[in-house]
């Protein structure tokens, strides 16, 4: 693959942050509105292993957990897939120094998950637009 046959795939892809997940898995209206529209345009939602560690707590604390595992393995039939890689490592730790010298520190799975969408260059699609806005250089979509 070229790099710019890359660069164009990567313009299809916007990385779900976990809120967006539960949003979609929960039935919110926006959330789902906004998934069938990149669908329709064919933009892959990417999730990463750190939101899919996220989800099964959840699971783990479900009053029905089976259930709640078979919703979240047919939504990730639909999905694909990204793991935190040595690149997200070096983004993310260099998104915490960041935040840290300006005193707007967030949560450390937000940080992860912003190193993946920062070195993948794809948007991160969240509910919890406060503290990925915070992040320099990142493209959030919210709503």
């Amino acid at each position: 693959m070229t790099i710019l046959e890359r660069e164009q795939e990567r313009c299809l892809m916007i990385l779900a942050d976990t809120s967006f997940i539960i949003d979609i898995l929960r039935g919110n209206k926006e959330a789902k509105k906004l998934q069938e529209r990149y669908t329709a345009t064919n933009q892959s939602t990417v999730i990463s292993t750190i939101s899919l560690y996220e989800l099964f707590i959840g699971v783990s604390k479900a009053e029905f957990p089976n259930e709640e595992e078979e919703k979240i393995n047919k939504l990730l039939n639909r999905l694909l897939t990204t793991e935190f890689d040595e690149m997200s490592a070096k983004e993310a730790g260099s998104i915490y120094v960041n935040l840290k010298h300006r005193g707007e520190l967030i949560g450390s799975i937000d940080i992860l998950l912003a190193g993946i969408a920062k070195s993948s260059g794809i948007p991160i699609i969240t509910r919890n637009d406060d503290h990925f806005k915070r992040i320099q250089g990142l493209d959030v979509i919210t709503y």
